[in-house]
């Protein structure tokens, strides 16, 4: 399920309660949702962790710097994998 669908099939009241436990708006939650506010990486991982599973990173709009920063993150974790094999 994308962020988007996930988020706007919440009620307001749990769409509030999502943005206050993420610390932050459901304003923001909206402008996130429609891809309108790209996001850092810490703050995506927050709301992957928030969302139980019901979307993923590759669902929320990353600024530029969090791409590369994901990126790297994937590339560390599969040269961490090789090695251990």
């Amino acid at each position: 399920m994308s962020f988007k669908n996930y988020y706007l099939s919440l009620s307001k009241e749990k769409r509030e309660a999502l943005a206050n436990s993420a610390d932050t708006s459901d304003g923001m939650l909206t402008q996130i949702a429609y891809g309108h506010k790209p996001i850092e990486l810490g703050f995506a991982d927050v709301l992957v962790a928030k969302g139980r599973g019901n979307f993923s990173l590759a669902d929320l709009p990353l600024t530029e710097r969090a791409t590369k920063q994901n990126q790297l993150r994937q590339t560390t974790r599969a040269a961490k994998k090789e090695k251990a094999v």
